[in-house]
């Protein structure tokens, strides 16, 4: 599949949530015994094989438009035993049925170090799980998670907090969550589902005196291993809940990435307002230099993003732990800036994110682009002239995002083996928006 780059690249679309927090949202109203409806969703491949998993649990889940309806009226064990390829869906699928004793879900290929540390976690909180291998392995639920813990994150369980947070909001009494770090993308959907949430900073408070403020920040500063403290308990908002998901700030990311490594043109973004970068991988490319400017649009906030000079910036990993995926987005911006652009991912990434950052790397590099990796990111020059490069994606949806915003910026045309993982993961949206630039040979 050739992919030609345009004259202009002038991009309008309407960013739902990324599949993740769809996931989480989901799952978390699987826990409830109310209506609710989560938007803005699309419904991709991915999500309709989520929701068919899910489902086994008992609970009707419908897609309008754009908005999720979950009916969990009936509760009984989830019954999911085919082979699980999502590494997102088998661990909150396993969350899941963690809640209920009798259930039995299918495994996923590679269960690595981070979804071992969950399952060791779900058994500290009262489950007991049992392994079976064969021509069908699976998980059975002998006795469902029963009671609450005190968690300290470590190296290896740093991104289960999402799937912690779910075990714990389903436990009597509270559960603690010592995180490494202040925040988590995720924090805004348990804020709508629980009352019972809440994350406290473990710095200490700035004294009143303004004396003493002076001298703290002049003496050495304060390391914390635990930078914040999660209470969990299950104190649900009662009735029916209507759950806002915020855009999928990673898929944003590439194409404004796309936008500045092009020249020339610009990107609508529907429906967003500034709040909705704060945090997100767009704010570090706004300090790249991207132009980011709120306009409204029949009456409804959006950003436009137009080209500017790029600067080589350093990004810290506490800025991208949450978004490991966009490290690409960012590399790809850095290629037009004058210097040099050091980007940060996590020191705490799955084996599976890792491996991910290593292919964007080599599929940036392809371009004749000098990038290098380092422990935990990588380092991008910025230059001018780029090389024709032939991409294999292996039908990795981010590397062929990744692909995608190289092939429509840096060289007049590529060959990349196939786009048909972006469909399977952001849907018809994005289909339409790419297939203009598309030639089939």
């Amino acid at each position: 599949m050739r992919l030609t780059r345009p004259k202009q690249l002038n991009l309008t679309i309407e960013p739902v949530a990324d599949y993740n927090s769809t996931l989480l949202a989901l799952s978390a109203a699987l826990l409830r015994n109310e209506m609710t409806r989560v938007h803005p969703v699309e419904p991709t491949p991915m999500l309709e094989r989520a929701i068919f998993a899910l489902s086994s649990g008992g609970a009707t889940i419908e897609i309008s438009g754009r908005t999720l309806k979950v009916k969990p009226f009936e509760s009984t064990p989830f019954k999911y035993e085919k082979p699980i390829a999502d590494y997102e869906l088998f661990k909150n699928l396993l969350v899941l049925a963690a809640t209920r004793a009798g259930s039995r879900i299918g495994l996923i290929d590679d269960i690595d170090t981070t979804a071992q540390m969950l399952i060791l976690a779900l058994r500290r909180m009262g489950a007991e799980l049992e392994f079976e291998g064969g021509d069908h392995p699976h998980v059975e639920v002998k006795r469902a998670i029963d009671r609450p813990i005190k968690y300290h994150l470590k190296r290896d369980s740093a991104k289960n907090v999402p799937q912690l947070i779910l075990a714990m909001s389903a436990l009597e009494g509270q559960s603690t969550l010592h995180d490494l770090f202040e925040s988590s993308r995720y924090d805004y959907i348990f804020k709508q589902f629980l009352t019972g949430f809440a994350r406290e900073s473990t710095a200490e408070p700035e004294p009143e005196d303004e004396l003493e403020r002076r001298l703290k920040k002049k003496s050495k500063p304060e390391v914390r291993e635990y930078l914040t403290i999660v209470k969990v308990s299950n104190a649900q908002v009662a009735g029916e809940l209507e759950i806002r998901l915020q855009p999928d700030a990673d898929l944003v990311s590439y194409l404004t990435a796309a936008l500045l490594a092009h020249g020339k043109g610009k990107l609508t973004l529907r429906s967003l307002s500034t709040e909705d970068i704060t945090g997100t991988p767009l704010a570090q490319l706004k300090r790249m230099g991207a132009q980011i400017e709120a306009t409204t649009i029949e009456g409804e906030p959006a950003l436009v993003v137009s080209d500017a000079k790029v600067k080589g910036r350093s990004v810290k990993h506490e800025q991208l732990h949450d978004h490991p995926d966009a490290v690409g987005a960012l590399a790809l911006a850095g290629t037009r800036s004058e210097g040099t652009s050091v980007i940060r991912s996590s020191p705490f990434n799955t084996e599976r994110e890792e491996l991910r950052r290593k292919n964007l790397c080599e599929l940036i590099r392809s371009y004749g682009i000098k990038i290098a990796e380092i422990e935990d990111g990588m380092v991008v020059e910025g230059q001018r002239e780029f090389s024709e490069s032939s991409i294999v994606t292996n039908h990795d949806p981010v590397c062929a995002l990744a692909a995608l915003a190289a092939g429509i910026s840096l060289a007049p045309s590529v060959e990349i083996d196939s786009l048909d993982p972006l469909s399977e993961r952001w849907g018809k949206s994005l289909q339409d928006l790419i297939t203009p630039l598309l030639q089939q040979e």
